[in-house]
């Protein structure tokens, strides 16, 4: 007969499983249920209810085609497209043949996978196995089209805001390795050139990235510049792994519009009287290179300790047209004609020469400062491996992983004119985030700062908060809210926060607001979808609130409101479409002179945001 303690073990051993159990249920969409029991029937298999611990006897890759049964489109046209190749899929997995089973590992499988761009629906489901101590692993996962012509719009009431174009091979040979012939555009300037990523060099866990692009002026076709980037490294790809590094070297040498809709947003002096209108536009050039090596640490709980090097130079100036001419005082040049005087404009470039005391203004509040930093850059990062797996919250009916738990993160980068740095200082970068369940939604608030610490007039300090709540699925969806607060302390850089159309304040002008500080919130209400023709539909209605003032006691706050339509084609992407119809609330001066706007693009206006900080300037980044 047992004795007390070995039944206590059993017992608590049963719990333990009874508890990975309920750990492994996931809720499913009606199309991912759908494709896992097609592959039941056509394989003969049944899903293990309590997979972990168990011994990993086969596992079973099955790669949906493209266009299946579920879309009126015709069998032969997947002839056209190149699906990964089996063993390319098989070779993310983190559980092998002879292997126990973990639902972490299963689960991360699945993370990783998700994050291969060339496919949309991935799913690690365990069998029932040839004995009660044994598993089988599927993998089950639908490409996108890998040959195609690739568009990335952004379409308003003032027509394209901006657009990615480009005729890609997405997945060659199945590899997953992308070449890339295209470009885009803004309002001001269109670009093409060449790329080509590789994911896995030579079947390795390192991964490869180079590509240039010509800039050209979009009024004139004249060519303004070029960008590109070459990055190699090899990332933390597992909770196991141990070591990581990357070495990345990019530019961007081109002039920096704003814009409000699709016209160039123009800046008025102070100290001046009328309206100046000087565009807000200058040459730009930003080139950075990095290196560094990350050493992670522990299993439940991560640290992450990096170090490397790092080099950045920023260059900045007023286009020619801004400046007055060499020899004259300043302001627009004044003639005697007969018995008064007029005022005679010199054109430059199809633009009047200003006075000198508002370009002068234009520099000291917008134009960003040219500066130059090398140094090394120390990093550390700790958070949780706990992932909360949904749906419908960034995209639809597709699996996804929030985490939660604690999200912290610190870089160091000092710097010294002793070394070739314009400014001795010590920038300090940090994040913090702490996501918590409720139920299959979450609640997840973060803080960040960025703070170059120098010289009274070389400091710049910039504070973000947020919240972000989503609640459990109710019966047709779910309620989301977004709020963030930005306050830009000391503003050495001049970076500007930008509201309207694209995100928030839907329905007002694309980027209509533009200011030193932030406070915006987003309350939405996403629908789950219906699928038909191998697609799923949904929609959202939208609150916006929002305001970017130079100062945190002048807010204004302006609203809009509104609805629109999400569509996923998993055959295409995993991001959603989006079209979104607004109106603005408030009509006051200086409001949206349109009753309404119209935003498509894709991806969902207000998606759920990194907690890391940022090591790569937005400008180089590919």
């Amino acid at each position: 007969m047992p004795s007390l303690r070995a039944i206590g073990l059993r017992c608590g051993a049963a719990l333990l499983l009874t508890a990975a159990a309920v750990r492994a249920e996931r809720e499913l969409s009606v199309y991912e249920e759908d494709v896992i029991e097609e592959f039941e029937r056509a394989t003969g298999t049944a899903r293990e209810p309590a997979p972990d611990g168990k011994v990993v006897e086969d596992i079973i890759v099955y790669r949906l085609r493209v266009f299946d049964h579920r879309d009126p489109v015709p069998e032969f046209v997947n002839w056209f497209h190149t699906t990964t190749r089996e063993t390319i899929v098989a070779r993310e997995l983190l559980l092998d043949i002879g292997q126990p089973y973990r639902v972490s590992l299963a689960q991360e499988t699945e993370r990783n996978l998700r994050d291969i761009y060339q496919l949309s629906l991935v799913l690690v489901v365990p069998l029932r196995g040839s004995t009660p101590d044994r598993v089988r692993l599927a993998v089950l996962t639908k490409d996108i089209w890998s040959l195609r012509v690739a568009w990335d719009p952004e379409i308003s009431t003032a027509g394209f805001v901006s657009s990615e174009l480009a005729v890609d091979e997405i997945n060659l040979a199945g590899r997953l390795k992308t070449v890339s012939l295209g470009g885009g555009f803004d309002p001001g300037s269109y670009r093409y050139g060449l790329r080509y990523i590789d994911p896995r060099v030579s079947g390795s866990r390192q991964f490869g990235l180079v590509g240039a692009e010509l800039i050209f002026d979009r009024a004139t076709g004249a060519q303004e510049g070029s960008t590109g980037n070459v990055w190699y490294g090899q990332d933390l790809y597992s909770l196991d792994a141990k070591w990581g590094y990357d070495a990345f070297v990019g530019w961007r040498d081109d002039v920096e519009r704003s814009f409000v809709g699709g016209e160039l947003r123009s800046f008025d002096a102070r100290t001046t009287a009328g309206d100046d209108a000087l565009p807000l536009e200058w040459n730009r050039g930003v080139y950075y290179a990095r290196y560094q090596v990350i050493r992670s640490f522990g299993d439940r709980i991560k640290l992450e300790l990096s170090g490397g090097m790092e080099a950045l130079r920023e260059e900045y100036s007023l286009l020619e047209a801004v400046e007055p001419p060499s020899g004259r005082a300043g302001g627009i040049w004044e003639s005697e004609v007969g018995s008064h005087r007029e005022f005679v404009p010199a054109i430059g470039v199809g633009r009047l020469y200003s006075d000198a005391a508002a370009v002068g203004e234009l520099r000291s509040r917008e134009l960003p400062p040219s500066h130059q930093r090398v140094g090394p850059v120390l990093g550390f990062r700790s958070h949780s491996t706990r992932f909360l797996r949904t749906l419908d919250v960034d995209t639809l009916a597709l699996q996804e992983d929030v985490g939660l738990g604690h999200d912290v993160s610190l870089r160091l980068f000092p710097a010294s004119e002793s070394v070739g740095s314009t400014r001795t200082m010590l920038g300090l970068a940090g994040a913090a985030a702490y996501t918590v369940r409720l139920g299959n939604g979450f609640v997840r608030a973060a803080a960040a700062s960025i703070a170059e610490l120098a010289g009274p007039e070389t400091t710049d300090v910039v504070v973000d908060a947020s919240v972000r709540a989503v609640s459990p699925r109710t019966g047709f969806g779910r309620f989301v809210f977004d709020g963030t607060v930005g306050d830009r302390i000391r503003d050495y850089h001049h970076d500007r926060y930008l509201l309207g159309g694209e995100g928030r304040l839907r329905g007002y002008p694309t980027w209509f607001l533009r200011g030193r500080n932030r406070v915006a919130a987003t309350f939405e209400y996403r629908t789950t979808s219906v699928g038909f023709w191998g697609i799923e539909l949904g929609g959202a209605a939208f609150l916006d609130v929002g305001d970017t003032p130079e100062d945190l006691s002048s807010l204004a706050l302006r609203s809009s409101a509104g609805g629109g339509v999400r569509i996923l084609f998993p055959m295409f992407d995993r991001m959603v479409f989006r079209i979104d119809v607004g109106a603005p609330l408030d009509r006051r001066t200086g409001g949206s002179e349109s009753p309404w706007g119209f935003f498509a693009g894709f991806g969902q206006a207000v998606r759920t945001p990194e907690t890391r900080v940022g090591t790569v300037p937005a400008a180089v980044i590919p």
